[in-house]
């Protein structure tokens, strides 16, 4: 009787494989065309975008309900006296939120509505005349709810959506349509719960009382709740439809890849090993040609008792891995195998199959100062870290290794900069909500001191986050902290440099203003009286001729050195090759 076949050869490839493989261990690609693979699973959510979206979301509309600068409402009761309606609008006028006219114009059209239901009470008018009358008239118990600042009001709100949806995007940097429809919807419901709190939370007013616009644009006809509702979904959509454009914008500058495995296209981006989708490892054919997928080994085929799973670094008396049910199972005894662990090992600095290749490596030796935890930043002389015992220890002498230490120092220091950058805009933010609550600030002003308050914090930040994130691995990569006086260095330059800066471009330009207004007006007065006009008409004359003159130089010049620049820009990065 003779024997089957021990091997099968890749189509693509040409690769030797086991006969019980289903991918080729060289290339990963299917051996058989006619096995069925399995579809891409849907990538996992990610939670950190929502967050932002919705952190985002929800600063900016409690910004825009504090300032008044969004659409708000107030509530008109139904069985309210026109003393308290005058007293409402007295006070909406003391806050500006509405002006003396219109106030005095939605008076009087309460005014008429009551007269016309008295008329109706009274039993006076005609059938018909009461009939065309009920119809125009609102129902008696049916409160009105004025919208300030009229339809246009809404645009700050559309605004503050799509700014937290393009933010969480490109913070992301890939598309991710759930994550910012998650992130918004909660951002809705905070936007919901302020516009129930401006009219006292009632419920049926918003539900089904009637809308009165107070301010330019189209009136509205039906209850608040439908116009409210409609400007989310519509902010919402256009917020989720531009972000979907802007993430399109990133993977395709980034470049994308699809998974050997699954074929689940995603962005490349550094640092990344696994694909979102499956979790597989996603290094290129030729870089880590590792099966993967459902199947691989079994331990009847192999007459192995043990077999390997590559993403657990463990073997497992068993044809599955409990951790990673669909990642094949290898014998790390056949040597395609072995060769292929040892090709991960040297493209990522590690030893992680060390225990399996030993013998095979050429610079098999240990590193006289031990192996380091990438998440202890400690060396160790043992096999493995007794805190973290999945964690591989990695030999420092390898630059492959020094080079991850340096990334994830990198990495580090980039989340606890983010971080004090979130933490910077929410205390700008409360600062400013504190400030419009204390003091009679105006929608301007407001904005000015959220911006210079937002400016001067991520500043603050900035010196602060080599302080707060010192390097870790510095014992082997070199890299030492920033000392006292390089931080001292630093506020002075981020805090103190551009301060100075400021004032002394202002004194250069009150000095000119001054030159420019005393030069001129010493020529209106020459002029002046040489023609027997008054002097000091001239004088005056000539000194606001020369201020406007200076102004106009000093914006020109502005605005030339601002094109310059951009001109610059553009051509250099014309010129580069690998732009």
């Amino acid at each position: 009787m003779q024997a089957g076949p021990r091997s099968q050869f890749c189509g693509s490839c040409g690769g030797e494989n086991p006969v019980e493989a289903i991918r080729c261990v060289h290339c990963s690609d299917v051996l058989d065309p006619a096995a069925q693979t399995p579809s891409a699973p849907a990538p996992p959510l990610d939670a950190k975008t929502s967050a932002i979206v919705a952190a985002i979301g929800v600063l900016l509309v409690a910004l825009l309900h504090a300032s008044g600068l969004g659409f708000s409402m107030r509530l008109l009761p139904a069985d309210a006296s026109e003393a308290e309606l005058a007293s409402r609008m007295e006070s909406l006028i003391e806050e500006e939120a509405i002006d003396e006219a219109a106030a005095v114009s939605l008076l009087v059209e309460l005014a008429s509505e009551r007269r016309a239901r008295a008329e109706l009470d009274g039993g006076t008018l005609s059938e018909r005349e009461a009939n065309s009358l009920r119809a125009r008239l609102p129902p008696e118990d049916q409160a009105t709810v004025l919208g300030l600042g009229g339809v246009f009001a809404l645009l700050p709100t559309m605004l503050a959506f799509l700014v937290a949806g393009v933010v969480g995007t490109a913070l992301a940097r890939a598309r991710r349509s759930r994550e910012v429809l998650l992130g918004l919807g909660a951002a809705s419901i905070g936007q919901l719960l302020l516009w129930a709190l401006s009219v006292e939370f009632d419920v049926g007013a918003l539900a089904s009382g009637r809308l009165l616009m107070t301010g330019p644009g189209p009136a509205f006809v039906g209850g608040p709740i439908l116009l409210l509702c409609v400007s989310l979904v519509g902010a919402t959509a256009a917020s989720t439809g531009l972000s979907y454009a802007v993430g399109l914008g990133l993977e395709q500058a980034a470049g994308k890849s699809d998974c050997p495995h699954c074929g689940h296209v995603f962005v490349r981006t550094r640092g990344l090993l696994q694909c979102p989708a499956c979790t597989r490892p996603v290094a290129s054919p030729a870089a880590a040609p590792v099966p993967s997928g459902p199947g691989g080994m079994t331990r009847a085929q192999t007459g192995a008792s043990e077999l390997l799973c590559v993403q657990c670094v463990k073997t497992y008396a068993a044809d599955v891995c409990p951790v990673h049910p669909d990642e094949p199972l290898l014998d790390p005894a056949v040597e395609a195998v072995r060769f292929q662990l040892l090709d991960l090992d040297a493209q990522a600095g590690t030893q992680r199959f060390s225990r399996w290749t030993a013998g095979m490596h050429t610079d098999a030796a240990p590193s006289a100062s031990g192996g380091v935890c990438m998440e202890c930043a400690r060396a160790y002389e043992t096999s493995a870290c007794p805190v973290h015992p999945d964690e591989p220890l990695l030999d420092p002498a390898v630059e492959a290794v020094r080079i991850e230490m340096e990334d994830a120092d990198d990495r580090r220091r980039a989340r606890v900069g983010t971080r004090l950058m979130f933490g910077a805009f929410g205390l700008a933010a409360a600062l400013t909500v504190g400030l419009a609550n204390i003091l009679p600030l105006e929608g301007s002003l407001m904005v000015s001191v959220f911006a210079g308050s937002l400016v001067g914090l991520m500043a603050v930040a900035r010196v602060l986050t080599p302080a707060l994130s010192p390097p870790r691995f510095t014992a082997w990569t070199g890299t030492e902290a920033t000392s006292r006086e390089a931080l001292a260095h630093d506020a002075k330059r981020e805090l103190l440099e551009p301060v100075r800066r400021a004032f002394a471009q202002i004194g250069r330009r009150l000095a000119g203003f001054v030159v420019a207004s005393l030069l001129a007006g010493g020529v209106g007065a020459a002029s002046f009286f040489a023609l027997s006009w008054p002097v000091g008409l001239g004088i005056l004359c000539g000194a606001v001729l020369g201020a406007l003159g200076f102004g106009g130089y000093v914006w020109a010049v502005d605005t030339r050195r601002e094109l310059g620049e951009a001109a610059r820009t553009v051509a250099s990065g014309w010129r580069d090759p690998y732009a």
